[in-house]
């Protein structure tokens, strides 16, 4: 009798203990902590163009560095100003380049290049979280997705811990090679960006064009 009352005991014992784990779910992240946006930042990419055109010999590299400087909220737009400058290289003075705008608005962080607004992150961060990075501008819809998460980043001889890394479509068949992506670093943001589109004509590269950037110095106030 008490045999069978202990082994029944054991039994519901087991089953509420089952009940209270809970489910394994995403790792999540903030999304916000990959893109932090405070007055006087600055980061600078060495960026690397290459364009290729078979048909007219042009076989063309170009190597910059860019600054992008974090300038004061302007309250009228609701953004901050991201002013970048270039220069061949480290002897040479800053030249203008182009002005950006970005901000945070609710689970959006909004890029806006060349009058386009595109969705550069979204929040919560988990792997192959996706959402079309073109859904606030005319152009075609952009497939984006995160994955790698908490991975380390490292490339000629700089490594960066805590990244992330945004998928920005690839295409692969007998005439057209393009990839896309970007690594964010937390309390960071953008450590490695890549993008390249090549095509090809009877197996041979006719035409294309590639972007390569990574950050070698930065400065968060």
């Amino acid at each position: 009798m008490w045999r069978k009352w202990s082994i029944s005991i054991v039994l519901v014992l087991s089953l509420l203990g089952c009940n209270k784990e809970e489910p394994s779910g995403p790792m999540l992240l903030e999304a916000k902590d990959y893109f932090p946006l405070t007055e006087g930042s600055y980061w600078i990419h060495k960026v690397t163009f290459i364009n290729i055109d078979v048909a007219v010999n042009v076989y063309d590299t170009l190597q910059l560095e860019i600054r992008s400087e974090l300038m004061a909220f302007d309250s009228t737009l609701d953004q901050y100003p991201i002013e970048r400058l270039s220069r061949l290289d480290s002897l040479s003075e800053w030249l203008p380049y182009d002005n950006l705008l970005v901000s945070w608005e609710n689970n959006l962080f909004f890029w806006v290049e060349d009058n386009k607004r595109y969705i550069k992150l979204i929040d919560p961060v988990y792997d192959d979280k996706s959402w079309d990075a073109n859904s606030y501008n005319i152009l075609d819809p952009s497939n984006y997705y995160y994955s790698d998460l908490n991975a380390t980043f490292e490339m000629y001889d700089l490594s960066f811990s805590e990244c992330i890394r945004v998928n920005k479509g690839t295409i692969s068949n007998a005439i057209q090679e393009s990839s896309a992506y970007e690594i964010f670093a937390k309390n960071i943001g953008s450590v490695y960006a890549y993008n390249a589109d090549f095509y090809y004509q009877a197996g041979m590269l006719s035409s294309g064009n590639s972007r390569e950037s990574i950050l070698i110095k930065f400065s968060l106030e």
